[in-house]
């Protein structure tokens, strides 16, 4: 835009000179002038809005069309695949499942490992001693089944409230029965005595 303002420029010197030397009805005078009233018809041109609207939709139909094309030429490209490669593909994702069910098939044969271990060393939750067990191993190298032992003991000795005492409880008598509260009433008792205000 810059070179079309310094030509403007220049010729508007030209026809000031043209007309001082030969006349402003000169031949040379009026051509000069129609090349700057095209100039400056160039610079000054506007557009309206139902025109610029019209360009627009233009450009995002063909750019809609544009994203069709590519979807279609990938399609195509895809189905020149040959048929080996298209068994390479199915072998490379078949493999990637075997992977994740190999990786599966270990944790699940570590888990069995660790609560077979801690159900015969009498501990009462071993949900916990599971998670504990694998947060301890993580750093282990080779696990064996006298890893999983040794760390199960470990867990016995620094967490001794995990193991089971021999007594079993009954469900929702708390503590009751060890401090020798009235539990023991049955709810007629207890209602009775309610009624009689005691």
């Amino acid at each position: 835009m810059a070179d079309e303002i310094k030509s403007l420029d220049e010729l508007k010197d030209e026809l000031n000179s043209v007309v001082a030397e030969k006349g402003k009805d000169s031949d040379e005078a009026k051509s000069i002038q129609e090349k700057i009233d095209e100039l400056v018809e160039v610079e000054t041109k506007t557009y309206d809005e139902k025109f610029v609207r019209e360009l627009k939709k233009e450009a995002k139909d063909r750019r809609l069309k544009l994203r069709d094309v590519e979807a279609e030429l990938k399609k195509l490209k895809d189905e020149k695949l040959s048929d080996s490669e298209k068994k390479d593909s199915r072998i490379k994702e078949l493999e990637k499942q075997v992977e994740a069910l190999t990786e599966e098939g270990k944790n699940i044969k570590l888990d069995s490992s660790i609560l077979g271990i801690a159900s015969t060393k009498g501990f009462k939750y071993l949900d916990v001693i599971l998670l504990l067990a694998k947060k301890e191993l993580a750093s282990e190298e080779e696990i064996d089944e006298k890893t999983i032992e040794k760390i199960v003991d470990q867990i016995a000795k620094e967490k001794p409230e995990l193991l089971s005492s021999g007594e079993i409880t009954t469900p929702g008598a708390g503590n009751r029965e060890k401090q020798d509260l009235e539990g023991k009433k049955t709810p007629d008792e207890m209602f009775g005595e309610f009624l009689h205000g005691k």
